[in-house]
């Protein structure tokens, strides 16, 4: 009976892999041609382009090495010489100089270039020509746990969005709150391939110490020094290293000619902020935030950006657009951008008239106690060490 049973059950389940087999068989027989363009829809420009410049990046090349000889190779002048010719030239940017007690005459931090001729930083006419002009991307930074989580997810988004076409142009500047500039987030920067600058300025003890100081505020500050210093025509954003972002965003940056506004996601136990479009005028009526403070532009930081004719012209007038020690708690962003614009309906709105998200606050959590599995702690340390 049991044999009668299995025989039964095996032929049953060879009934079941041939149907199975010959329905898969017929799929494959009719299936249309990929070759021909009948049933799927034509790839639009856009698709086209962003597949040619993929196909067209320029190629890595590949070096099997062990851990200490990639930190001390990393260390060396040629290295960074080879890795500076493998991105894509910027013209006339600079490295500018390095944090107090950085040693000058260490190899792995020189600056890259020292040319300023370039001081012009007024808007082009040419709406294509908007595509060309350099993204300004300030991130503020200070050592902690998550820190190399934190730019490592910041520094690839970056790294995907020029080697995908998103844009081209991107300049990233990293400012440490420390005395000096650390190895580990210039090699984090170095393997993006993007363009960058690296600083370090240090809170002074006294700021920290304050009840309810802002944070991040002399990096940011030192980022817009190094903007006007550069003086090349393009739009500054603040990108905070423990955000995320969309690659879109970059893309849509490069429009911006005035001051640029656009929803952001989870600020400050919110779902949500971002601007109302009026559909017929499409010009910005209001903005959507949980903290309906009596600001003229509730915004959040990642939520703006402006372009850089708004330094160039403050300046004439004997203005320093900088943040300032002296805003009110949740008026950073409002006091700076009272600098470029006066009233909502000036903002230009983004990301499909504010309609999607493409920047998201997030927070990397890290635990108060890492165990060490090697067995010399001294050797290797997760938190101030690994790079």
């Amino acid at each position: 009976m049991k044999q009668t049973v299995f025989l039964f059950m095996m032929v049953f389940m060879g009934m079941a892999y041939f149907v199975q087999y010959s329905m898969i068989q017929h799929l494959v027989d009719n299936h249309v041609d990929s070759s021909s363009s009948e049933g799927f829809p034509e790839p639009t420009t856009q698709q086209r382009q962003l597949a040619n410049n993929y196909n067209n990046r320029p190629q890595s090349t590949t070096v099997t090495t062990t851990r200490p000889q990639l930190r001390n190779r990393l260390l060396q002048s040629e290295v960074h010489t080879q890795l500076q010719q493998a991105m894509a030239p910027i013209d006339n940017l600079v490295q500018p100089p390095l944090g107090p007690g950085t040693n000058p005459d260490d190899p792995s931090l020189k600056p890259y270039s020292t040319d300023l001729r370039g001081t012009d930083m007024s808007l082009p006419e040419n709406r294509a020509l908007l595509e060309n002009r350099i993204v300004y991307l300030i991130t503020p930074t200070y050592v902690r746990q998550t820190q190399v989580v934190d730019l490592t997810r910041v520094g690839q988004t970056l790294r995907l969005a020029r080697e995908a076409g998103y844009h081209h142009r991107l300049y990233w500047i990293i400012l440490e709150d420390a005395t000096s500039c650390t190895h580990r987030v210039r090699q984090l920067a170095l393997e993006t391939g993007v363009p960058f600058a690296h600083m370090a300025i240090q809170t002074p003890l006294a700021v920290k110490r304050r009840p309810k100081a802002h944070r991040g505020l002399e990096q940011r500050n030192a980022g817009l020094d190094i903007v006007e210093q550069i003086g090349k025509d393009g739009v500054v954003y603040f990108m905070d290293d423990d955000n995320a972002y969309h690659i879109q965003l970059f893309h849509e940056l490069a429009y911006t000619t005035h001051v640029s506004v656009f929803g952001t996601g989870l600020p400050g136990g919110s779902a949500y902020e971002r601007c109302h479009v009026d559909e017929r005028t499409g010009k910005v009526d209001k903005l959507l935030t949980t903290w309906e403070a009596p600001r003229t532009f509730a915004v959040d930081m990642a939520g703006f950006a402006f372009a850089t004719h708004h330094l160039a012209r403050n300046r004439a007038n004997g203005k320093d657009m900088r943040f300032n020690h002296a805003s009110k708690s949740g008026y950073l962003e409002n006091d700076l951008m009272l600098f470029a614009a006066r009233t909502v309906p000036e903002l230009e709105p983004l990301a499909a008239n504010c309609t999607r998200i493409l920047a998201w606050h997030v927070k990397t959590k890290g635990n108060d106690l890492y165990y060490n599995p090697e067995p010399n702690k001294e050797r290797f340390n997760l938190y101030k060490g690994l790079v």
